[in-house]
């Protein structure tokens, strides 16, 4: 087989393949030209460029705010709303964002601080485990 056309699974594109491979390297070849910062890919800089240019797509149909990313706007929605998914195991407590329910865990005093790069489902499993391991 040609290993010029070879790509894992999970990767259908060649370019899907090589966003993933950056994402070990650290390799960010897309560059800001007003601030300098780099980007592993072309999407995540013209999010970025918004920064710069004031642009907000994102708006709440409950009040006249705007946002210039669709996170913002989603956990700005949650304050309408009321909605809050991060629910603590120990005591019950709800939270809009899953980082302050890990800022709340640390409260109880048995849940160190999470690493910062570690994904939120490695988090979820680890809280898990420690829980289980500390009751013991």
């Amino acid at each position: 087989m040609n290993a010029h056309w070879y790509r894992p699974a999970g990767f259908p594109r060649s370019s899907d393949l090589q966003c993933h491979r950056r994402s070990h390297t650290g390799e960010k070849p897309c560059i800001c030209r007003v601030c300098g910062k780099g980007f592993s890919r072309s999407n995540k800089l013209s999010r970025h460029m918004r920064v710069h240019t004031g642009q907000r797509p994102y708006k709440c149909t409950y009040c006249e705010k705007a946002f210039s990313q669709s996170n913002d706007l989603n956990l700005h929605i949650r304050r309408h709303t009321g909605d809050r998914p991060y629910i603590c195991e120990v005591c019950g407590d709800r939270f809009i964002q899953g980082t302050a329910l890990q800022n709340h865990r640390r409260a109880h005093g048995h849940f160190p601080a999470p690493p910062a790069e570690a994904p939120s489902e490695v988090q979820a499993i680890t809280y898990t485990v420690q829980s289980i391991n500390h009751s013991n």
